[in-house]
């Protein structure tokens, strides 16, 4: 049994072992769960409430997400799916807020079919297959069918004898006699589908009227083959057309072309009219194809012919009275030579003079390896010879998909960084980015050439005149955005323009050079953390050995103290025994009590004595266990001994703030290396520790629970904490050498990704699950021995 949860995502029921699995694959943000879907493969679709639908594979319990992606014409057309269906022909179809959708098993994409393929609405509700195979959908505006064989779509309304116009979610159904049920608000429609009335007529269409700026034309004046002549100074054509067919009009599509103009056919809608404005002079034909209310089209078009006449400069003998002119003006054109090639010399010393001043900024930048270096050299540059009221760097950032802002000037001011996302921002740098071109506007209102929707500014004021320009790397990759700005109409000419592309191509290098001394600079650093990590591993190795000796050097005096320790305590009852004989009758009671209480102090003293050295015994066991520099090859241990010892070395540091549990409900021989394991159950147990003190700034309980669980052939063993937890970025680069969240000087990174290796080395496996304030939980799974 699968079942969808509002909270928590999917889970399976298994009836055999009376339990629930959670499958993490299958989820969004919200991981709210709309509908679950069974297909002929048994592959479970899963339509969440954000996020499109996914399609899980039970068996390999993988998932596969479908969603809605505006740049990608084959993706889902809608993240919010009513419903998943799949018809005897193993076709699956979505019905979504927007479009019906077929899965492409070619493309691995969708298809969409909506109003311009012949649906009433591209709102759908619900789907359900007849017995002839037809998809018949319950939408937003009626019911449509799909005929599968003819590839078209018949709609019905309440005009057709419907209750309703508008249908629920997943609110249809067939029952056993072939009917198909619609439910809504108003109730439920039954439709019989071999009682469908279908109208096979194919209707004339005839063009009605015709306007010419706006002005009826009579009709006589465009009867079919009379053709109409328009002067060029017409500025709009518009034609009304009908298909006679009256059983339902409203229902009537249309579809239309003007040869000349455009070959293909626009329209497939029941809009009845059609405008062309600012046409060429030349010759243009008209035709319109129209179809009944059951969508059966006429294939035949009704024409109509017209001719826009040229101007009089257009003509043959304006072109005469042109070339005369011509021939004169270059006559006049050559007196004029000499001063225009002197004001022409004039320019290209002004151009060189430019080119100069352009060629020292570039040799500036290139000299420069610190972007906010290059940032504050190019504004200022730019201020001295152009109007840069508003300035700014864009470097993009794939990974997040989007552009960073960190470089931005208005006026004097030095705004703060900023974020602007790649996808659905209405910025002109996300689509100066994406289609790798520029973008210029004199006047804010000239946006729209760029955008839909134009939004405001994330920081700053307004601006009217905007550049933005892409950033190129040397191998020709986007790489960022410069932007120039002004709050003044028109204040960039074309050779300002020229100039900052030259300069944009001089930045796009320096930045390309920075990062790549930023890169070699991080390297150097990593290798260096690197050297400092293999002296203290040499360290720790060096201090491993003077453990293990100091271990060996303490153990031999303590147990020679433990031994005399449990003689002087055997003679001691020997002789309180013997001063027992010596008293008598009439011995003195004071004499005696005060024999007893010195006796007493004795042995009190002496089981002190035991005890410690007891506990020097056990610590020196413990450090012998836990560095076993003389196991560098494979030996049989039972795990809870490697884990007990490690514990007890911890519990000293931590007592006061946490408590240890172990719970082992196995505890096999394993071969290993018990040191490595050891430095393994180090590492987690002192991470836990540590994010459990850091939680006990807050009210909480420090607890670490270690529980070593039988699991086939391998043994599951589970350290969980109750202390901060981590978010996503920290679990996903736990493992990674050099990674740690704790403060410089505190952690070197390197524990986690050598216990990795460790676990990998003695063919096991760990992973981690944890929240931000929900603790942590390592899983380690190591083979046993047969």
């Amino acid at each position: 049994m699968w079942i969808g949860t509002g909270h928590f995502g999917l889970f399976k029921y298994a009836k055999g072992k009376r339990s629930m699995i959670q499958f993490k694959e299958v989820q969004t943000a919200d991981k709210t769960i709309a509908l679950i879907y069974q297909d002929d493969r048994q592959l479970i679709w899963v339509g969440m409430s954000i996020g499109g639908v996914f399609q899980f594979d039970p068996t390999r319990e993988t998932a596969k997400a479908y969603q809605a992606n505006e740049d990608d014409k084959n993706s889902l057309s809608h993240d919010q799916v009513a419903q998943v269906y799949q018809n005897k022909d193993g076709d699956i179809w979505l019905a979504s807020k927007k479009y019906l959708n077929k899965l492409n098993d070619v493309s691995g994409g969708f298809d969409y079919f909506g109003v311009k393929q012949g649906l009433n609405s591209n709102d759908i509700k619900s789907i359900v297959e007849d017995n002839s195979g037809d998809i018949w959908l319950g939408t937003a505006a009626g019911i449509s069918q799909y005929r599968s064989l003819e590839e078209r779509f018949t709609n019905y309304t309440m005009s057709d004898g419907l209750e309703q116009n508008s249908y629920y979610f997943e609110a249809a159904v067939k029952d056993n006699r072939g009917n198909v049920y619609f439910g809504g608000k108003h109730g439920i429609d039954r439709i019989t589908p071999s009682q469908a009335n279908v109208n096979h007529n194919l209707p004339p269409v005839r063009i009605t009227k015709l306007w010419v700026d706006n002005k009826a034309v009579k009709r006589y004046a465009f009867l079919p083959g009379k053709p109409l002549k328009l002067d060029y100074q017409v500025k709009n054509i518009r034609f009304g057309f009908a298909a006679l067919d009256f059983k339902d009009p409203q229902k009537n599509l249309y579809t239309y072309r003007l040869i000349g103009f455009d070959d293909a056919w626009y329209g497939g809608g029941v809009e009845h009219h059609a405008s062309y404005t600012s046409l060429d002079p030349g010759t243009y034909t008209f035709e319109v194809k129209g179809s009944n209310n059951s969508g059966v089209w006429n294939p035949v078009p009704s024409r109509f012919t017209f001719t826009i006449t040229p101007p009089f400069y257009r003509t043959l003998w304006f072109y005469l009275l042109f070339g005369v002119s011509a021939t004169l003006f270059m006559v006049v054109r050559s007196y004029k030579y000499r001063a225009r090639k002197r004001a022409l010399q004039l320019e290209v010393e002004e151009k060189t003079a430019e080119l100069r001043v352009l060629g020292e900024i570039g040799k500036q930048l290139n000299a420069t390896l610190d972007m906010e270096s290059i940032f504050m050299l190019l504004h200022q540059h730019l201020r001295n010879i152009l109007d840069a009221h508003a300035f700014a760097i864009g470097i993009l950032n794939k990974d997040a998909s989007q552009i960073d802002f960190k470089l931005i000037v208005e006026g004097d001011t030095r705004l703060p960084p900023i974020a602007e996302p790649m996808h659905g921002s209405g910025k002109l740098s996300a689509w100066c980015i994406k289609n790798e071109k520029e973008a210029i506007v004199n006047e804010f209102k000239d946006v729209h050439q760029y955008l839909t929707i134009a939004s405001r500014p994330s920081a700053g004021d307004q601006m009217e005149s905007i550049v933005y320009l892409p950033l190129r790397d040397n191998s020709g990759k986007i790489t960022g955005c410069i932007t120039m700005q002004s709050p003044r109409k028109n204040a960039y000419t074309l050779a300002q323009i020229d100039m900052l592309r030259t300069l944009a191509s001089y930045t796009a290098i320096a930045l390309n050079n920075a990062s790549a001394y930023a890169q070699v600079e991080q390297s150097n650093a990593e290798i260096l953390a690197a050297q400092q990590q293999l002296i203290e591993s040499e360290k720790m190795a060096s201090l491993g050995e003077l453990t293990t000796g100091v271990a060996h050097e303490i153990n031999n005096p303590t147990n020679f103290v433990h031994g005399c320790a449990q003689l002087l305590q055997t003679e001691l009852v020997e002789f309180q025994d013997f001063i027992d004989t010596l008293v008598t009758d009439e011995a003195d009671q004071a004499i005696i009590d005060s024999f007893a209480q010195r006796f007493g102090a004795l042995f009190k003293h002496l089981n002190t004595i035991v005890d410690g050295s007891q506990r020097i015994k056990a610590i020196v066991q413990d450090l012998r266990a836990f560095t076993r520099l003389d196991e560098a090859e494979i030996k049989s241990v039972h795990i809870g001994d490697c884990i007990t010892s490690t514990l007890n070395l911890i519990k000293a540091k931590y007592a006061q703030d946490v408590t240890f549990e172990t719970s082992f409900e196995v505890n096999p021989l394993i071969k290993c290396r018990p040191s490595r394991l050891n430095q393994v159950f180090m590492n987690i147990v002192v991470n836990a520790c540590d994010a459990i003190t850091e939680e006990a700034k807050k009210p909480v309980n420090g607890l670490v629970k270690i529980t070593v669980s039988d699991a086939g052939d391998t043994i599951r063993i589970v350290i969980k904490d109750n202390g901060s937890g981590m978010n996503a970025k920290t679990k996903e680069k736990l493992f990674e050498p050099f990674y740690t969240t704790k403060p410089v000087g505190k952690g070197t990174g390197l524990g986690l990704s050598i216990s990795f290796g460790i676990i990998s080395d003695h063919n096991g496996t760990i992973k981690v699950y944890s929240e931000p304030g929900h603790g942590s939980e390592f899983v380690i799974t190591l083979p046993v021995m047969d």
